[in-house]
């Protein structure tokens, strides 16, 4: 029921913010999408949702900055990758936590 409303709830604010913001509220929604999968993935334990999630949202926030802030490609390309890194490192925390116990 939860995973419904988390859905429920993106597409109601990308349809929402597709009014004004059209091109960012596929970002939105993906961005979303991508920290409700890495929240669950971290509670579930599951690496391949943490890491999906941290891609989707990594790739939607690189996109944000590129479209509204009007950055440069390279540094669009940095952040992406920064984000891959961070989910990388909390994947890597997630092991190391599962060998202590």
């Amino acid at each position: 029921m939860r995973n419904i409303l988390v859905l429920l709830i993106a597409i109601s604010v990308s349809l929402l913010l597709s009014v004004y913001l059209k091109e960012q509220s596929i970002a939105i929604f993906l961005t979303i999408i991508g920290m409700w999968l890495a929240s669950l993935g971290i509670k579930e334990g599951s690496k391949s949702k943490v890491f999906w999630g941290g891609f989707l949202v990594s790739i939607s926030i690189s996109y944000l900055l590129y479209w509204i802030m009007k950055t440069k490609w390279q540094i669009t390309g940095v952040i992406f990758i920064c984000g891959i890194i961070v989910t990388l490192f909390i994947l890597n925390s997630m092991k190391m936590e599962k060998n202590k116990n």
